[in-house]
């Protein structure tokens, strides 16, 4: 969603609606809706849950799951917006990370394959989409989930604003 007003780009995060852009063989099992949100940087930061901050390299993403599920985690439509609106995300300091979108998991119907979820990760030219398996460990530090920081909260010090 794209609007303008007083010549300024208002851009919105539509949360509300079902995740459209997964291929077909893919059925969402858990798709948290948010409503729709106005793109802005103070209310949306990076989260990294304690366990990834303490310098752990391999976690099980169950476990992160487990830790941010009840949060306001964003669902997959998040990756379709950064997907079309990747200046948004183009800094620096955030190629480092993995985009993680844990409010939306996922199962592959034909295969019967177990949970995962999507998300995106720079690989030096561009942002690319990716999945990462919910019971694999390929969750590192550098996977931080997309979080919606409501107006009068407070970040967590640690956590990179996005």
């Amino acid at each position: 969603m794209l609007a303008v007003s007083n010549n300024h780009e208002e851009l919105w995060m539509n949360l509300e609606a079902d995740s459209h852009s997964q291929p077909e063989r893919w059925e969402p099992n858990l798709h948290k809706r948010h409503g729709i949100l106005k793109w802005d940087p103070k209310r949306f930061m990076l989260y990294r849950t304690m366990r990834q901050l303490s310098g752990m390299t391999a976690l099980l993403g169950r476990e992160i799951f487990n830790d941010v599920k009840n949060l306001q985690m964003l669902n997959a439509n998040c990756i379709d917006f950064f997907k079309r609106h990747q200046k948004r995300i183009l800094t620096d300091e955030h190629r480092e990370f993995v985009f993680i979108s844990w409010g939306t998991i996922y199962y592959e119907r034909t295969s019967g394959r177990e949970p995962f979820v999507r998300g995106l990760e720079w690989n030096g030219h561009e942002w690319q989409e990716i999945d990462l398996p919910v019971d694999g460990y390929g969750f590192s530090a550098k996977c931080a989930a997309l979080m919606y920081v409501h107006p009068g909260v407070k970040a967590h010090g640690n956590d990179a604003q996005v």
